[in-house]
Parts: structure tokens; sequence; C-alpha cells
């Protein structure tokens, strides 16, 4: 498969970790609000260790990235899931938006937008 030449392989990977991280953290919320109040109830369901393998892919996909992305743009669009996973947690496991969420959610996009000029 062939990809424009102004995107690597390397941005793709970067941009799947990104949006992984987002949905690992989703499926541990879930995980931990499931059914029993065990420990082992919460660490040991197929929503948790869904998320724990997510994680996983998510680190190989940075390493991969960071082959030849350098580590500060990695580092500064990695702030893009602390906007993601909010979102995502109210869409799909209805947690509340507050203002300061969104805040911040404002203020980390303005930092990526200012680290990219």
């Amino acid at each position: 498969m062939s990809y424009p030449p102004y995107i690597s392989s390397h941005a793709l990977a970067l941009t799947a970790a990104i949006i992984l991280t987002a949905v690992s953290q989703v499926m541990l919320r879930a995980g931990a609000m499931g059914k029993g109040n065990s420990l082992v109830a919460a660490v040991f369901n197929s929503k948790t260790l869904i998320g724990y393998l997510t994680f996983l892919v998510v680190i190989l996909l940075t390493i991969f990235a960071m082959q030849k992305i350098p580590l500060k743009t990695v580092s500064a669009f990695n702030g893009i899931s602390y906007v993601l996973v909010p979102l995502m947690a109210r869409l799909f496991v209805k947690d509340p938006l507050n203002t300061r969420m969104m805040i911040g959610s404002v203020m980390i996009v303005f930092g990526i937008v200012i680290f990219s000029l």
C-alpha cells in the first residue's frame, strides 16, 4: 500500500498509537466500572485485559514511530490523547465532561498548534 509522500508509515503508527491510547484508557475505565467490587473482578475481566493488550500495541507502535520521528515531536503529539480520552469516555462510558476538562483540552490543542509552527 502506498501513501502520499508526506504521510509516512511512522506517522501513521504514531497516529494509531495516539488513538489506541484513548481506546485502551476507556476500556480500562469500563473494566473498572464492571460488575463486582473485588480487585480480582476489576483486574481480570475482558474489558480490562483488552485495555492492557491495547497498551502493549501502543508501546510497539510508539517504538516504531520513534525510529524516524524525533522524541520532542512524539511527546508533543501524544498530548492529543489527553483530549481524546475524556471525549471517548463521554461517548462510551457516559463520564461527565466539566469546564476544567474543556479548558485543559483547548490549552493542549493550542500548545500543539504553537509547537507545530
